[in-house]
């Protein structure tokens, strides 16, 4: 019966690409194996329940995927936040000139 830390890391792992559902737990469980199976069969590998070699292969894959992917929608959002302020800055400029033109037209 496998348990620990390493387990731990595989249930996290398991959750962090959507096969495990339940908090990740220090004991390898049938929900683990049923998790392992998952993640096999929707990478294309024979779904034995057990981490080996190909799964923990395809499992470096799909980890490294997903922190790709959220990099790009934090460098997005930071794009599109930095987009956002520049437009700000610009429209107050603006204001700020159209209602110091007016103040001088007034004069």
């Amino acid at each position: 019966d496998a348990h620990g830390d390493g387990v731990v890391q595989l249930n996290t792992a398991l959750r962090q690409v959507g096969c495990l559902h339940h908090s990740a737990k220090p004991r390898y469980t049938v929900r683990t194996m049923r998790a392992i199976q998952k993640f096999q069969s929707d990478t294309n590998i024979a779904a034995t329940g057990v981490f080996d070699q190909p799964t923990h292969d395809a499992m470096f894959v799909a980890l490294a995927e997903l922190a790709d992917n959220v990099n790009v929608d934090v460098n997005a959002n930071v794009a599109d936040a930095t987009a956002n302020k520049a437009t700000n800055v610009n429209t107050n400029k603006d204001s700020h000139n159209h209602e110091s033109a007016a103040t001088h037209d007034d004069k």
